[in-house]
């Protein structure tokens, strides 16, 4: 054999090796692709089955939030949805995990049909108002029917009460069984059952002033206790007593409510029972020579809004809106010089000697003023 045709063998033999080459190289990026096409396909199915399940549970919230402003929704139902996450970080699945999270919020406030007016019902309100759905605020008697049909319209609703005045029927006691509806009521019960517990405890010379969290029943103010709590060194007003009274019941109400058919109330001993009055117009002249300096001061005091302390200056009579007590050694010390304490130009002498200075008051038909400026008005020689 010639080395031409050697040449030429070798030549032969060469060729389909690159062929071969090339056509594996073919194949493998036609493999590569293919994956990479496979791979694209599987995570827009993943996508779309995530977004699916985000579009779900969407409708699902929706649904529950209908189904709670009937109130057929009941808060274990709404803790298993509330655990629930959505697995999506784009803009769709934020917003479905926004809108669920508000909802969640909506379903999980408390219903409560409330019962009451005047200033404790009024503070007590406000607290209850920003963390319960209130379906219903009954004033007076005439309320009563509505509340009773609300409550049968939305079975799971709490009933609470704060200083309501008027006597509620078995009936409608029943319909908020087991637990009740959940009387606030401003004293350390058994004592200071009744109309008037923080007027009262005003008057008996109290430093201290409690709140009772009870059960309602037929009897006045009898019912088992759910909770009470002692307030101590208060300031000596009547609203603001009310006022940290009403708050600190309606806190304890608030961060209770969720579990409070799972407590035992305590029976009231009604051995221990003390009862109070309700108050009357014919209190509120003051009768300093009956009573120490101290005593007609918490007159004044509890007698605020209603019935309103009265007395008499120059022939006026005025309600006597802010005073305090002035002791005859204060004032020998104040002709001496020995302390700072300065007198007004009205004040009440008391059976102890001791005097009530008057620092506001009104007289009838007039608007408030301090003594002084009613002093000046009328206090002249010609105006009495």
């Amino acid at each position: 054999m010639t080395n031409k045709t050697k040449n030429q063998k070798i030549s032969v033999n060469s060729s389909p090796s690159e062929g071969a080459t090339a056509g594996q190289q073919t194949k493998a990026e036609q493999r590569t692709e293919l994956a990479s096409q496979q791979a694209e396909t599987e995570q827009r199915t993943e996508l779309t089955g995530q977004q699916a399940e985000a579009e779900q549970r969407a409708e699902r919230t929706e649904l529950a939030s209908q189904q709670a402003a009937r109130g057929a929704v009941d808060f274990d139902a709404v803790q298993g949805m509330t655990e629930q996450r959505t697995e999506l970080g784009s803009s769709p699945s934020e917003g479905a995990v926004t809108g669920h999270n508000d909802a969640m919020r909506k379903i999980n406030k408390p219903q409560v049909v409330f019962f009451g007016n005047g200033p404790l019902s009024d503070a007590t309100l406000t607290v209850l108002q920003d963390h319960c759905d209130i379906l219903f605020h009954a004033r007076s008697k005439s309320d009563l029917a509505d509340a009773s049909r609300i409550k049968q319209e939305n079975p799971k609703a709490f009933g609470i009460l704060a200083s309501f005045g008027v006597m509620i029927r078995s009936d409608l006691l029943d319909l908020f069984e087991p637990e009740g509806i959940l009387n606030l009521h401003p004293s350390l019960l058994p004592k200071y059952r009744g109309a008037s517990p923080i007027e009262s405890a005003i008057l008996a010379g109290d430093s201290d002033f409690s709140y009772s969290i009870m059960k309602l029943v037929k009897a006045m103010d009898a019912g088992p206790i759910y909770h009470q709590e002692t307030l101590k060194k208060l300031p000596l007003n009547k609203l603001e007593i009310y006022h940290h009274l009403a708050t600190a019941g309606a806190n304890w109400l608030v961060n209770n409510l969720h579990h409070i058919r799972q407590l035992n109330p305590v029976p009231q001993n009604d051995a221990d029972a003390t009862f109070t009055e309700k108050f009357d117009k014919s209190l509120s002249s003051l009768h300093p020579e009956q009573y120490t300096a101290s005593e007609v001061l918490r007159q004044i005091i509890a007698y605020q809004d209603f019935p309103k302390p009265k007395y008499t200056f120059f022939g006026k009579t005025c309600i006597i809106l802010e005073a305090h007590v002035l002791r005859v050694t204060d004032i020998l010390c104040e002709a001496a010089g020995l302390n700072g304490t300065k007198s007004s130009p009205l004040m009440i002498k008391c059976a102890d000697r001791n005097f009530v200075v008057i620092d506001r008051l009104q007289p009838e038909g007039k608007k408030p003023m301090d003594a002084i400026s009613f002093v000046n008005g009328y206090g002249k020689p010609n105006k009495n």
